[in-house]
């Protein structure tokens, strides 16, 4: 387990398709109230048309848009339940096609029924109609272009049919539905646009958190966890230790000559060999270990589930690594002395690392470039 800031990119791309996903979220969760309303209003509709159409085409016109809802219910519930942004594109096409098949039905059916209609009843469905667009639009506008073909969908087919009617006053009527449809788009977009922004500047604020976080508790040459960051993991790990009664060491490190290379080569060359240590432990301990840059040229790392017979294993796949030096420091060859000890019963973090880095002080007193087993006290 490292803190690693370049682990955790705010790519553009990434960011876009975050800002989708919860636009997406939002316009699902809108689904269920939406489809209640929308049965609910026809069940008024065709309550209010029984007079004058007969019973039969009314329940036909309701099951068609009921079964219709279906396919939006299961395409809201299908990415509420699939939430990885690889499917963000496929569930959002799936709502908007079903939230338009569903409008059609609306719009379709307003055009079947207004012919046998008086005009009273004409008025009162496509101001029924005309209210089931806006209520879309206000439902649906995080999605914009599904939204506004649904709208279109909805109230062009009865708008157009009046339009052509010979009386002044199905055209006038015609005319405000136009209005309302061009009203509607542009609040459809304006709306979905704030929606984005707002959904892109919490994504913006949450970024810029984690960053402020992660600088907070990583090294920033080698990436690693710094000491705050060390100590904090240190004190929850000893705690899961000893609730679990499970074996954890530490590990010490200490580059051997660090100042002379500094002084010879420059401080450009002591930082690369710095982050090329970084780079071995990273490849030499598993993703459950701790990597952390305690101080100048001292590095420490916790191996959970581990005895200090096994530390031998870790130090030799790291002195592997350090083998494997980089071109920049092709001439350099870079040891260390380390210290290692298994957390004792009762053993605190200080008491820990006092006892371990004595042993890392054994190390380069014998001649450095070993590593030294701590005593049990």
């Amino acid at each position: 387990m490292f803190t690693d800031a370049s682990n955790n990119p705010h790519h553009p791309g990434v960011h876009d398709e975050t800002v989708r996903h919860a636009v997406l979220e939002v316009a699902c969760k809108q689904v269920g109230r939406a489809v209640l309303m929308n049965l609910a209003i026809l069940a008024l509709v065709v309550a209010g048309l029984s007079e004058e159409i007969p019973v039969k085409p009314l329940a036909i016109w309701y099951g068609l848009t009921a079964a219709l809802a279906i396919p939006r219910l299961a395409a809201a519930y299908g990415f509420r339940h699939h939430r990885d942004r690889a499917s963000v594109g496929f569930w959002s096409q799936a709502l908007a096609v079903t939230l338009i098949a569903s409008s059609a039905s609306w719009g379709i059916g307003v055009v079947v029924f207004m012919p046998d209609l008086s005009p009273y009843r004409q008025m009162f469905l496509y101001a029924f109609v005309t209210g089931m667009s806006t209520g879309t639009a206000l439902f649906y506008s995080a999605q914009r272009l599904g939204a506004l073909f649904a709208v279109i969908a909805m109230l062009m087919p009865a708008t157009v049919w009046l339009w052509l009617q010979a009386e002044p006053l199905a055209r006038l009527i015609a005319t405000g539905g136009l209005f309302v449809l061009v009203a509607t788009a542009r609040v459809v977009f304006a709306h979905g646009d704030l929606v984005r922004k707002y959904f892109g500047l919490v994504q913006e604020l949450q970024a810029a958190r984690d960053d402020a976080e992660r600088t907070a508790r990583t090294d920033h040459l080698t990436g690693l966890a710094n000491r705050r960051s060390f100590h904090e993991i240190a004190h929850y790990l000893i705690e899961q230790s000893r609730r679990h009664q499970r074996p954890m060491s530490l590990l010490l490190i200490d580059l051997d000559d660090f100042k002379s290379i500094n002084d010879r080569h420059g401080h450009a060359t002591g930082d690369e060999t710095l982050c090329h240590v970084a780079r071995a432990l990273k490849k030499a301990t598993r993703q459950v270990d701790v990597a952390g840059r305690i101080g100048g040229d001292e590095f420490a790392v916790l191996l959970p589930e581990t005895s200090v017979r096994e530390i031998e294993r870790v130090v030799a796949r790291l002195e592997g690594e350090l083998e494997l030096t980089p071109t920049e420091l092709t001439n350099l060859k870079i040891r260390c002395s380390m210290g290692a000890g298994e957390l004792l019963p009762g053993e605190d973090l200080s008491d820990w690392m006092a006892r371990v880095d004595q042993a890392l002080y054994r190390s380069k007193a014998e001649g450095r470039s070993r590593l030294t087993v701590a005593k049990l006290q």
